[in-house]
Parts: C-alpha cells; sequence; structure tokens
C-alpha cells in the first residue's frame, strides 16, 4: 500500500510520469520483499475506488502553500498566514459552498498579497512624508524605479487616493496551466471573499 500511494502521489505532483518497474525495483532494494505489479495495479483501483477517483481533495493550507508559492511569495509567512486567515473567515457563510476550497483559497492569496503589497506602500508613504516634513527617517530609500503594483481608481466622490486590486498577478499562463483557473474563473469567489470581509 506505501508503494501504490507513494506511485498515486508520484503521477499527480510530478513533472516526470513515473515508472512502476523502477518503483518496484528500488523498493526491493530496500526491503528485500519482492513486489508484484500486477498487485500494484489492483491496489492503485482499490485506493482510487475508494477515493470516488478524486486525488485532488487537500486541504485549504496546502492549497495556499501551493498557490503562495506559484506567485512568488513562498518566503512570505505574512502571506501566507494572513491567506488562511482571510480564507478561514469564508466557513461561516454558506453562500461560499457555490465555490470549490481551491477557488476560495485562491481568491484569498490574491486577496493577501494586495495587502501585503498596500501595507508596503503605505508604509513608503509615510516614510516619504515624514522625510518631506524634515523629520528624522534614516530608512527612506526611493524605489521610484521599482515597478508600480497598484493602478489608482478613478473616483469623483472621495478625496482620498483609492487603488484598484491587482488581480494581474493571477491573469498569467504558467499560473493558468498549474491551477487550471483565470482570474475569470475567479472573479466570482474574489468578489465573495472580499463581500465577507
Amino acid at each position: 500500500m506505501v508503494c501504490t500511494s507513494s506511485f498515486l502521489a508520484a503521477k499527480m505532483e510530478q513533472d516526470l510520469k513515473p515508472n512502476l518497474d523502477n518503483i518496484i525495483d528500488e523498493y526491493r532494494s530496500m526491503t528485500l520483499i519482492h513486489l508484484h505489479r500486477e498487485l500494484l495495479i489492483q491496489y492503485e483501483r482499490t485506493v482510487l475506488t475508494h477515493l470516488g477517483l478524486n486525488l485532488n481533495q487537500c486541504n485549504p493550507e496546502h492549497l495556499v502553500d501551493r498557490y503562495c508559492q506559484l506567485l512568488g511569495y513562498s518566503d512570505s509567512m505574512s502571506v501566507r498566514n494572513n491567506a488562511l486567515k482571510i480564507f478561514i473567515f469564508q466557513y461561516v457563510d454558506e453562500n461560499m459552498l457555490d465555490y470549490p476550497i481551491s477557488q476560495i483559497a485562491a481568491a484569498s492569496v490574491i486577496l493577501s498579497v494586495n495587502i501585503f503589497k498596500m501595507k508596503i506602500k503605505l508604509n513608503k508613504i509615510r516614510k516619504e512624508e515624514l522625510w518631506l516634513l524634515n523629520q528624522r527617517c534614516d530608512d527612506f530609500d526611493d524605489d521610484s524605479e521599482e515597478e508600480e503594483f497598484f493602478e489608482e481608481a478613478a473616483s469623483r466622490k472621495s478625496r482620498q487616493t483609492m487603488y484598484c486590486l491587482n488581480t494581474d498577478i493571477w491573469n498569467k499562463l504558467d499560473i493558468y496551466q498549474h491551477t487550471k483557473y483565470s482570474i475569470e474563473d475567479l472573479k466570482w469567489p474574489l468578489m465573495s471573499v472580499c463581500q465577507n470581509l
């Protein structure tokens, strides 16, 4: 059963498809026990049948970690933890049952990255204001060469500067190839998650 589970996991997660004969040989070299190919194939059928042919059921933490890694924020505990908190808030709303947990996790990660980037932007604005007021601010550095993450929203009613949610971070071909979700697929879950916050 261990070999079967490893074989199924390798089929799901590895870029190169695993070879059953190689797994049998490796197991034999480690344990001196010979496994029969037909028995492993039978175990594979049994496992798949018991799981209802769905190997994609995983917990939200796994999904959040995976999406953070795809977006390049795997090292940011702040993004990860905020995404998990946002995801947990969704348990209280029965309307979120309309969406798969993978879409809710993706929406949570997108929001968490935007929150993270907004905190950085607000800190930079605050440092610039302090610098302009001739107050001491040792670590002020102008990152004007850095590409702007947010786009300003046109608002006639408010005097405050408003920014658009950056969904372009998800709208990339490699993200779609790994998740099979485009930003269009996440539009409604994202809006629902925002409304719950």
